[in-house]
């Protein structure tokens, strides 16, 4: 009989010990960062005001030591990681495997990433990704989860450039800009009240240089 007992005892303490290592991994995989920065500042060419643009979505560098990345790193398959920031914000990667960059380091790579607030609502997704994680196109919504900013990367040897364009609640175009590898917005063009695009600032001589 007390053998009995010490070996149901032995049991739930085995089981004790198995729930707080599976709430810790928990715990270790939500609320245990903050997301990625969220903004990008450029420069207007033709008077040198700073503006921000959203930044890409990426998947948090701390979410790769959670319990749930070490085991895609272990497994190495195609899957989807929903993960928590500590500002509630959700992260919804879409896992496609693992790869080596040229210096022969293994990583995860993504296919696409998107991020929601803590309400619930999409707020912004990187939508294209080269090779080594590198965003190329991402868009964000409002909070009535309609477009309203796209942004293109070109990758160039000097740095990248970049292509944004503003949306309406209609979702018609209203606004492009394209910048320099510097940063440098170059030209500007709006939608005008007859429904044409105009430029209203275009420096071709900013286009390529610092």
């Amino acid at each position: 009989m007390r053998t009995k007992r010490i070996t149901l005892l032995a049991v739930f303490v085995l089981i004790v010990i198995a729930v707080v290592t599976v709430l810790i991994f928990t715990l270790k995989s939500v609320n245990t960062g903050a997301g990625p920065e969220r903004e990008i500042t450029l420069t207007l060419g033709w008077n040198g005001q700073d503006v921000k643009i959203p930044a890409p979505v990426e998947f948090p560098e701390w979410a790769e030591g959670t319990w749930k990345f070490k085991l895609w790193r272990w497994k190495k398959d195609a899957r989807t990681f929903t993960i928590f920031d500590r500002e509630g914000y959700k992260y919804v990667a879409d896992g496609q495997g693992f790869q080596r960059d040229k210096n022969g380091r293994l990583y995860g790579a993504f296919g696409g990433i998107k991020r929601y607030r803590p309400d619930g609502k999409l707020e912004a997704a990187t939508t294209s990704i080269l090779s080594g994680n590198v965003p190329v196109e991402w868009v964000t919504f409002n909070d009535q989860g309609k477009r309203i900013i796209r942004v293109y990367a070109h990758i160039k040897d000097d740095g990248r450039s970049y292509e944004v364009i503003f949306f309406n609640d209609d979702g018609n175009m209203v606004k492009e800009w394209y910048t320099n590898t510097k940063g440098v917005i170059y030209s500007e063009q709006v939608r005008g009240p007859d429904g044409r695009y105009h430029f209203t600032h275009r420096m071709k001589e900013l286009k390529d240089s610092e």
